[in-house]
């Protein structure tokens, strides 16, 4: 699904400042930022980074994994009564209780691998059905103090959700075996997207999702805003292009579910297959643009 550039929507924040007694904020001054069912403590002087412009973003995110989740339970039970030579389709209520009881032995492992404050991870964990566990990676310390603290403070277990301090890339290269690879990856910078690419088609699971943003749109579609309006669907084929020919080197190759330019950035959400035959067919994908 390809979407043309959208105004920025989302649900209003509420930001407020307060006095806390919880042993996460004993110490702690700041702002408290509710966003959907997560809520954050902001510190003073901005000393980690937090977008509240991307609401929207993170909303389009945790309904695209939700039917992603579902998609996925259903691929297992058809699988498993081909097996058994039953042709039943399985019921929306069959779905739901496969993604519910299977949460804690095979649900969604979840990578989110510049996560800042943790919101979104936070937000994943108490919005999405089905996550087994998310890795909540940043390489600065000081975001993952703030993604503890976080933790704590929304009273959740880093069983779930797991703080983790190290560069995204050597995270993903060394989630590189199956055993080991993640359904879900998040990939969302500031800037271009493309220094992951190569882990993260690595790292995720076959038939995996993984969603990408990139901000870096006078790269993708030139400064002028006149022609950044003539190529609005360049900046998300090139993004698309980007993350198939990182693939193809693994045999893999990408179907994109959705594909949105959103004011300042794109957002793409591609499913991972590993698939030698149709990356044969990579080429017929793509072509040459003339100017």
């Amino acid at each position: 699904m390809l979407l043309r550039r959208l105004p920025l929507l989302g649900r209003p924040l509420c930001i407020h400042r307060t006095i806390m007694t919880t042993p996460a904020a004993a110490d702690f001054e700041g702002e408290i930022i509710s966003e959907g069912r997560a809520k954050i403590l902001f510190p003073k002087g901005n000393q980690v980074f937090y977008n509240k412009v991307q609401v929207l973003n993170r909303d389009l995110s945790i309904a695209v994994i939700n039917q992603f989740a579902h998609e996925r339970a259903k691929e297992t039970i058809l699988k498993q009564r081909k097996r058994e030579k039953n042709d039943a389709v399985p019921t929306i209520d069959e779905v739901q209780a496969h993604v519910r009881d299977n949460a804690d032995t095979n649900g969604l492992k979840i990578f989110e691998a510049l996560a800042a404050s943790g919101l979104r991870s936070i937000r994943y964990l108490q919005e999405i059905e089905g996550v087994q566990s998310i890795l909540v990676n940043d390489l600065d310390p000081a975001a993952v103090i703030s993604i503890k603290r976080n933790i704590e403070y929304n009273q959740l277990s880093t069983d779930k959700l797991i703080p983790n301090e190290d560069d995204a890339t050597s995270v993903m290269y060394s989630h590189r075996k199956e055993a080991d690879n993640f359904d879900v990856i998040d990939l969302d910078p500031y800037g271009s997207a493309s220094i992951f690419l190569d882990g993260a088609v690595q790292a995720i699971a076959n038939g995996g999702l993984l969603c990408v943003t990139c901000t870096d749109m006078p790269v993708l579609c030139g400064k002028d805003p006149d022609l950044v309006v003539r190529l609005v669907d360049y900046d998300i084929l090139l993004v698309l292009h980007s993350i198939e020919s990182a693939a193809v080197k693994y045999q893999k190759h990408i179907v994109p579910i959705i594909s949105c330019s959103i004011d300042f950035y794109v957002r793409v959400f591609v499913r991972v297959y590993k698939s030698p035959v149709n990356v044969k067919a990579s080429m017929t994908k793509q072509s040459y643009v003339y100017q």
